[in-house]
């Protein structure tokens, strides 16, 4: 109902916040899995390979794009207290990196 009085400000502000955060993945999601399921395709594999080279394509891709957007932010919002690394998993399993004090 709020949305409905300010004049569909909400709405708006939702759908450019999910667009600035999630759009970018989604672009290198959908070009990964064409490059995939056509490289499987020429490739001569069946179709059911092609539709597996395409979803495990935009997984890779779409995650890939995400943890690299998380990364590449977490200095600039500074570290939670009770954290000793970047808020991911990938980081407190490195056994080169300090142990996260919380769990990830």
């Amino acid at each position: 109902m709020d949305a409905h009085r300010s004049g569909g400000r909400q709405p708006r502000r939702r759908a450019a916040r999910w667009l600035c955060r999630y759009a970018p993945a989604e672009a290198a999601g959908l070009v990964a899995a064409v490059a995939a399921a056509g490289s499987a395709d020429r490739s001569g594999s069946t179709a059911a390979a092609v539709a597996v080279a395409g979803a495990l394509g935009e997984t890779i891709a779409f995650y890939a794009v995400m943890f690299v957007r998380d990364l590449r932010s977490w200095p600039a919002r500074g570290v939670p207290a009770g954290r000793s690394g970047p808020p991911c998993a990938a980081w407190c399993w490195s056994s080169d990196r300090p142990r996260c004090s919380t769990p990830c």
